[in-house]
């Protein structure tokens, strides 16, 4: 009997590497982060994810690399936990800044206050805020601190289980290195034939396995692919011009470099989510949706599990799900359901939106938000009218 995505995020400690082996290692990693969102207090994960055992000539300068990536996507929430994030406890611009600096420097002196003003005004400038001249284990430790100080969760997962022996010693060295440097727990998630694999025997003390997930996983997806919906973009479009889809790719161009995750965020759209930031510049767009909508709530705090959702209409208790693929495998339908579910008997209507449509043709999509807004404010206005 293997162990539940919750067994393993309250598995291992900061400083170490937990080795989890996975038959299915991507639906491992989506079930990771649908359970770390509902845990409370959660943490915040950075995902490194590879399709096969990466060439580590520049591991440092990789991670130190993808740990910078992960900042700027969280910029400017820094030094907060995701629960300060979510009750507003954060930066939000250079004023506010240059007040918190001298209680971050009195109160961790870890911080390197030099170091976060380079990196903040690289931040304003749209850069990755890698400092120059500054040795890579430092930069890693100032990255890990400002993306979350108390429960970083560094999540390193290889596909496939294509690899040399050599790649192999290097992923679980490097693993060792980032959990040493960032001082945070590290997820290595690997394929389960790697479970007698000698090079990864220094960090296999403690190993978990996910068999759990694994029996969840078979499928067919209900909907086509991401690639064969973009090809369908030339069909009909009711009458409107579909614009060229430019999304972030879902893996990196290069094997040997990680597509890198963080989350979750907090009040905006996901800067590495394609769909959500194209959903929420035509909710901007519109002015009867956009004084409604809020983006990346939490919901449900009372509750065991909270919910973190995708936009919320609070007055009308609407929540719009943004759905890719990774939430059509038999665990994810399930977890939604049950999340619907919850949200339901809260009061809140719940309107579904795959990815798929943002990408055909958005406006469809803003076509359907409005009819349900629409059907929730004429109910409103009759409860109010029926009081009176």
């Amino acid at each position: 009997m293997g162990s539940s995505p919750a067994d393993v995020l309250q598995a291992g400690e900061a400083g170490r590497v937990l080795t989890v082996f996975c038959d299915d290692v991507q639906l491992s990693r989506q079930c990771l982060r649908v359970v770390a969102e509902e845990l409370r207090p959660a943490p915040t994960l950075v995902g490194l994810e590879w399709e096969r055992a990466p060439s580590l000539a520049r591991e440092i300068d990789e991670i130190r690399d993808a740990l910078a990536d992960a900042a700027r996507s969280m910029w400017p929430s820094w030094y907060t936990t995701v629960d300060q994030r979510f009750d507003g406890t954060c930066v939000h611009d250079r004023a506010e800044l240059s007040e918190l600096l001298p209680k971050l420097s009195r109160s961790n002196p870890h911080v390197s206050v030099s170091w976060l003003r380079a990196a903040w005004a690289r931040c304003e400038r749209k850069q990755l805020p890698v400092v120059p001249d500054l040795a890579s284990a430092q930069q890693v430790r100032q990255l890990a601190y400002a993306l979350d100080p108390t429960r970083l969760v560094c999540v390193l997962s290889v596909s496939s289980d294509v690899g040399s022996t050599t790649r192999v010693r290097g992923l679980a060295r490097a693993a060792e290195w980032l959990a040493h440097e960032a001082a945070a727990k590290v997820l290595l998630l690997v394929p389960r034939s790697w479970q007698d694999n000698p090079e990864l025997d220094h960090v296999t003390y403690g190993a978990l396995m996910l068999d759990e997930v694994t029996a969840l996983s078979d499928r067919p997806s209900p909907i086509p692919s991401l690639s064969a919906s973009v090809e369908s973009a030339s069909g009909p479009t009711h009458g409107r011009r579909t614009q060229p889809v430019e999304a972030a790719p879902l893996r990196a161009p290069s094997s040997d470099a990680p597509y890198v995750s963080v989350g979750p965020i907090c009040g905006r759209p996901h800067p590495k989510s394609y769909v959500e930031q194209r959903v929420y510049q035509s909710i901007q767009a519109d002015q009867m949706l956009a004084p409604l909508f809020e983006y990346n709530q939490r919901l449900l705090p009372e509750s065991a599990k909270t919910c973190i959702v995708d936009l919320v209409w609070r007055q009308g208790r609407l929540v719009v799900e943004l759905d890719g693929d990774e939430h059509f495998n038999r665990q994810n339908y399930v977890s939604d359901r049950d999340r619907d579910y919850r949200l339901t008997l809260h009061g809140y209507t719940v309107l579904r939106i795959t990815n798929v449509e943002v990408f055909v043709d958005v406006e469809l999509a803003l076509i359907k938000i409005r009819n349900i807004v629409a059907l929730i404010q004429k109910r409103l206005a009759h409860e109010g009218n029926t009081r009176i």
